[in-house]
């Protein structure tokens, strides 16, 4: 059943045709001193509507909230909750607004009861999504070319002088050259790592709930960036600290190899050495 949502201002009432609980109706409007504010904020109200009607939902919202800033109107903030749950589906911050409407003195009651029933079905929802994905296998990558560093006897291993675990002027800069590379994936990590949480900082102060939502999907983009960063960073210390240890132990046939090979978390790091 389709209910509609009412906001009421004046003698006008804006009506927002949403498949939710029950209508919202505001309560008496501002003062009669404040006349010219309401005929803003009516103004705004049936904008809002228009632009609900036109599929411009993030436009509506807008209006919506510059009429609540005028006026704080109760019904105006479930109107939000409403349009961010069913339109533009973000339960999130539906979820914002929902709570903000129940913590809002002048709420309707039946309206409360609603949008708390409607809460716990988001929260239930993502649970039940977070306990979906925990449960699916994770999927093994399909095998890729590792990017090695192996240790192979060069032409003149036979010739060289002095003992068999000697490190080659190559391998000691394969090593320190994937220690090099970590150092530098493990830098841009903690840059991106800061930038995230810059971005979690200003998504807590945020008071524009259009700019909390692009804070919250860069900080998640930055966060993923730091992750990986630092996962290849990790997989390439090890390498080079392998490669400048191992050394060429065991002659052609106890050749000691390491790889990282791209995985869809970061990198994974391999050893081979025989003694």
């Amino acid at each position: 059943m389709v209910s509609k949502p009412v906001y009421r201002m004046g003698c006008m009432w804006v009506a927002v045709a949403l498949a939710l609980p029950a209508p919202v109706v505001a309560q008496p409007a501002a003062p009669a001193t404040a006349d010219d504010q309401v005929k803003k904020v009516e103004a705004l109200a049936a904008e809002a509507q228009a632009k609900y009607a036109e599929g411009k939902y993030q436009d509506a919202i807008r209006l919506y909230l510059q009429a609540h800033q005028l006026v704080a109107e109760p019904a105006i903030l479930y109107n939000v909750a409403v349009i961010y749950d069913q339109q533009v589906r973000d339960p999130e911050i539906a979820t914002e607004y929902y709570r903000r409407y129940i913590m809002d003195p002048g709420a309707d009651p039946e309206a409360v009861t609603k949008a708390t029933q409607r809460i716990q079905e988001l929260r239930a929802q993502r649970e039940a999504a977070a306990a979906v994905a925990a449960s699916a296998p994770a999927s093994r990558p399909a095998p890729a070319p590792a990017s090695t560093a192996e240790a192979t006897p060069n032409a003149g291993a036979d010739a060289r002088s002095g003992s068999d675990g000697g490190l080659s002027t190559t391998r000691l800069a394969v090593g320190w050259g994937l220690v090099g590379l970590g150092a530098a994936l493990g830098v841009a990590g903690g840059i991106f790592g800061g930038l995230a949480e810059d971005d979690e900082h200003a998504f807590t102060d945020s008071g524009d709930i259009v700019e909390k939502r692009d804070l919250r999907d860069r900080g998640q983009q930055r966060a993923l960036a730091a992750d990986i960063f630092f996962g290849g960073a990790g997989a390439a210390v090890v390498a080079g600290v392998v490669v400048l240890l191992t050394g060429e132990r065991g002659g052609r046939d106890g050749a000691p190899r390491a790889g990282v090979t791209p995985t869809p978390g970061g990198a994974q790091a391999t050893f081979d050495f025989r003694f």
